[in-house]
């Protein structure tokens, strides 16, 4: 169930948190707190990510223990995450620690004293009346047609139906006609084998057939060139990115869920080509910027820390990521692209399959942060790609809307001409597994946006 509002705070201000929440809910506004709302034998941090990616505004109970919270300190990763309006109430006169500050930074405080007078309780309940019908999602309407059914005129009115017109049997080619072209067929055959090859060998003499194509699964490394390798080319170049191949296919693209931007579940066919088999690192990316190619991350703490160089690189925006794919002769993989490598032919929900566990991916802050690439080996996908569930969100290339898949195209689909957004897929590891974490789970944000939750990988055509 959806709720209004999620209340963060310390659990040395419990009291006025509670307060807060009895408050705002007399006022009508449903509210998520802890530990009320976590049922017994539920997983707390599951709980807590579940909660607040089915919110709509997060109230942070401002205060100097909540602001000391490492606990507080996730729950607004999730929130700016996951698009939520932050309000501070702010219970003392301090100011935010510098990881606070990044997310509270632009956000409208809101002054009370410890504990709250009945006015700044009711302007906290006015402030979030406000906001709610701003962000209730647009209603969806079925289209009626008014175009009557077209009449049968077979049965219109009261006359009976007329009998079908006795079907023609097809008039026979003489037997002497369907040799003759059969011979002219072989005999142009012919020809086309023993003059051609010669006259092109002769005029292009460096020509030469392009190797055959390797089976799914099979790993390359990527080259800065601007046209696509021969399918079976396997090398390592100074950034050491491995890519795997994934076959032209047919596969089942979004989900008949509770989201109406995975809607509807359709078929989709691509063309062949080549992903990461890893996310983008720390240590690949910091290549292109020595290599002068590429611009440092908007947050380099992780970025500088040698004991992350082959964690996933973080705090790029879209255009950031795209740069560093051109620079290496790549490109971002299309929504449509990355679905695919993830969840393979068979319409699974994981690329694992079903079920999770953080066994097979990092999600739902089962370790607290990003690990290194390549840590889930029961979590790859059915083309041997990792991480494409859980560990950080994956910026890919098309825009973002919530429509597309009404009417897009059955065939190497590339998203929207235009739009606000790019897409995001893959959730991250503060997010919860049923929810971001499903391959067909849609993200969007500004192509401008950077976070600590959000980094990428590449794709290469494979003609």
């Amino acid at each position: 169930m959806a709720h209004d509002v999620f209340i963060s705070y310390s659990s040395k201000d419990k009291p006025i948190a509670d307060g807060v929440c009895a408050n705002l809910e007399s006022a009508g506004i449903r509210c998520w707190i802890a530990p009320r709302d976590i049922a017994p034998g539920d997983d707390w941090p599951t709980a807590i990510t579940r909660a607040i990616s089915q919110s709509r505004i997060m109230v942070l109970v401002f205060s100097a223990h909540s602001n000391s919270s490492e606990d507080v300190s996730r729950e607004l990763f999730l929130a700016a995450n996951s698009k939520l309006v932050i309000i501070p109430f702010k219970i003392e006169n301090i100011e935010p620690e510098p990881g606070k500050q990044y997310y509270l930074a632009r956000t409208h405080w809101l002054d009370a004293i410890n504990p709250p007078t009945k006015e700044q309780i009711r302007t906290l309940i006015d402030c979030v009346k406000a906001l709610l019908p701003v962000r209730e999602p647009p209603a969806v309407f079925e289209v009626q047609s008014t175009t009557p059914p077209p009449i049968d005129k077979r049965t219109s009115g009261n006359e009976p139906p007329q009998p079908p017109l006795p079907e023609l049997a097809p008039r026979k080619k003489p037997a002497w006609l369907r040799y003759l072209w059969i011979a002219a067929t072989l005999i142009l055959l012919g020809l086309i084998g023993w003059v051609i090859p010669p006259f092109v060998m002769h005029t292009f003499p460096t020509l030469r057939l392009a190797p055959g194509i390797e089976t799914a699964g099979t790993a390359i490394t990527s080259k800065a060139i601007s046209t696509a390798p021969a399918l079976s080319q396997k090398e390592i170049t100074r950034n050491g990115a491995e890519m795997m191949l994934v076959p032209a296919g047919i596969f089942i693209m979004g989900s008949d869920g509770i989201r109406a931007d995975e809607k509807p579940q359709h078929k989709v066919s691509l063309n062949a080509f080549y992903m990461d088999k890893y996310e983008v690192t720390n240590a690949l990316y910091e290549v292109c910027v020595q290599a002068g190619g590429c611009s440092l991350p908007g947050d380099t703490s992780s970025y500088d820390n040698p004991q992350f160089a082959n964690h996933p690189v973080v705090a790029v925006d879209w255009n950031q990521a795209k740069t560093y794919c051109e620079w290496r002769g790549t490109r971002l993989p299309s929504e449509a692209e990355w679905e695919y490598a993830a969840r393979g032919m068979d319409g699974r929900t994981y690329p694992w399959g079903e079920g999770f566990s953080c066994e097979k991916a990092n999600y739902s802050l089962c370790t607290g942060g990003t690990t290194p690439v390549g840590s889930y080996e029961l979590g790859k996908s059915p083309f041997g790609v990792y991480d494409m569930a859980g560990n950080v969100w994956e910026w890919v290339n098309d825009w973002f809307s919530e429509t597309y898949y009404q009417n897009s195209p059955s065939s190497n689909p590339l998203g929207p001409d235009t739009g606000q957004y790019r897409v995001q897929r893959g959730g991250a590891w503060a997010n919860a597994a049923d929810g971001a974490a499903r391959s067909a789970n849609r993200g969007g944000n500004d192509p401008s946006h950077w976070d600590a939750l959000v980094g990428f990988r590449c794709a290469l055509s494979s003609q």
